[in-house]
């Protein structure tokens, strides 16, 4: 596995990040399922994501909004990329549509 920089993808053309931290890409929840579309199509697999709240100059972990998938890599190739998807796009929609923003670590097979 290869970890793969957010910010090294093209998604300017599908209007992602929802929004920068410094250098770190954030996504809302509904743009967090957008990218997991984008990396079905594109071979992606999700080591995880961790949410925060924004407050002022601060950015505070929520600890509801943290999911780890570093186990998963014993799975091998495109069934790693599909199941760490499927499984993110799972624990995505069963948050509260609450203001959070979310930091994915994305890696290729």
């Amino acid at each position: 596995m290869k970890a793969i920089a957010v910010e090294d993808l093209p998604l300017g053309d599908i209007g992602l990040p929802t929004r920068w931290w410094g250098e770190n890409p954030l996504f809302s929840i509904h743009d967090g399922l957008v990218l997991m579309e984008y990396c079905a199509k594109n071979g992606i697999g999700v080591l995880g994501v961790e949410g925060f709240s924004l407050e002022g100059k601060y950015r505070i972990p929520d600890m509801d909004c943290i999911a780890d998938f570093s186990m998963l890599p014993s799975i091998a190739g495109s069934a790693f990329q599909t199941q760490s998807v499927d499984t993110m796009r799972k624990f995505l929609s069963s948050l509260p549509m609450k203001e959070v923003f979310l930091e994915f670590v994305l890696v290729v097979p």
